[in-house]
């Protein structure tokens, strides 16, 4: 073979050498990647460390939160009982209060019937009474 270069030809040579330093870049390039994809699976297996967890307590608080509405379901029914048995207690109470009220007035009224009746009793004895002595 010849030295020289002809124009437009590539030796044998010049093939190797390209081949050679592709080689290397595309190594180069690999091996970064390479590198990469491992630091990518560390952070994924660091993620899932943090994921698994936050997922399971996730659902423990669902659950939780599913418990608590069902307490306050139940605590709101009881209190409305409650209050309702309340209710009806003091209507109860207003009922005979007023029934008293009534009682009382006309135990009232009664007594001062009787007040005024031994009043004119009295008065009218006073008045007879120096008839009745002369």
């Amino acid at each position: 073979m010849e030295a020289e270069k002809q124009l437009g030809y590539v030796t044998r040579l010049e093939l190797l050498e390209h081949e050679s330093k592709l080689k290397t870049e595309v190594s180069k390039d690999i091996e970064k990647i390479e590198n990469k994809v491992d630091g990518l699976g560390d952070d994924l297996n660091d993620l899932k460390d943090i994921v698994v967890p936050l997922s399971i307590s996730l659902d423990q608080i669902a659950t939780n939160t599913e418990r608590t509405a069902e307490t306050l379901d139940r605590f709101a029914s009881d209190t409305t009982i409650h209050l309702h048995d309340h209710d009806i207690e003091l209507t109860e109470i207003k009922a005979k209060s007023e029934n008293d009220e009534k009682a009382k007035t006309s135990d009232v009224g009664v007594t001062v019937a009787i007040i005024g009746l031994i009043g004119a009793v009295i008065t009218t004895i006073i008045t007879l009474a120096p008839m009745l002595w002369k």
